[in-house]
């Protein structure tokens, strides 16, 4: 991705909107419809953010504006099949009477072909063999911080999700490729939160242990 100012807070651009240089007309392949389309790996994005974010959305999405949730939203549904795709961002894809905030009153969770798990035991519940996509939407913005998940808030750590998103691809035989995007880490970090930029950062690690 390309980033504007430190201090800009501009719409950053998508490095997925980049035209091939020898045909302008044709988009970049993103890296997971690549590995999935030539070598058969199975494919899957974790985020402890929202799935339609800046960073996860440079793996499916090409547009020019990455704060454009609703238009990310339906481009991740659009997009080639991922096995897997765990996070927040709930509210992106729903309307307002279902709890969510698009703008155009589309339910893009009622499209077929995937298994929409909310909640951790439904996340492990799901079986892992499928044929479709299991997707996990736990929070309708950014999943809660460590902190609050130890004083009740019910909600999957980043080290579940990992874990149970390579239970699922680990069954595709060629193999897979997992994006894991620690969106927390940098959450904290923003608004000068050390503690909870370093209990993230743990986090991380124990999701990559």
């Amino acid at each position: 991705m390309d980033g504007g100012p430190a201090g800009g807070r501009r719409p950053r651009r998508l490095a997925a909107d980049r035209r091939r240089p020898e045909d302008p007309g044709q988009l970049v392949e993103t890296i997971t419809s690549l590995v999935k389309r030539k070598l058969g790996l199975a494919v899957g994005i974790v985020t402890n953010g929202r799935l339609t974010d800046p960073t996860p959305a440079a793996f499916y999405a090409h547009m020019a504006d990455s704060t454009d949730r609703d238009a990310l939203a339906a481009a991740l549904m659009n997009a080639p099949k991922f096995n897997v795709l765990l996070g927040g961002g709930a509210d992106d894809f729903l309307p307002a009477e279902k709890g969510g905030r698009r703008k155009d009153e589309r339910n893009l969770l009622e499209s077929g072909g995937r298994e929409v798990v909310r909640t951790k035991l439904e996340m492990e519940n799901a079986a892992a063999y499928r044929d479709g996509t299991l997707l996990g939407l736990f929070a309708g913005g950014p999943l809660a911080l460590g902190k609050q998940r130890d004083s009740g808030v019910a909600q999957p750590a980043l080290s579940d999700l990992v874990r149970r998103a390579i239970q699922c691809l680990q069954t595709n035989r060629r193999g897979y490729v997992l994006i894991v995007d620690e969106a927390l880490v940098a959450q904290s970090a923003e608004v000068n939160d050390g503690e909870n930029t370093i209990r993230e950062t743990l986090e991380l690690d124990r999701s990559l242990d």
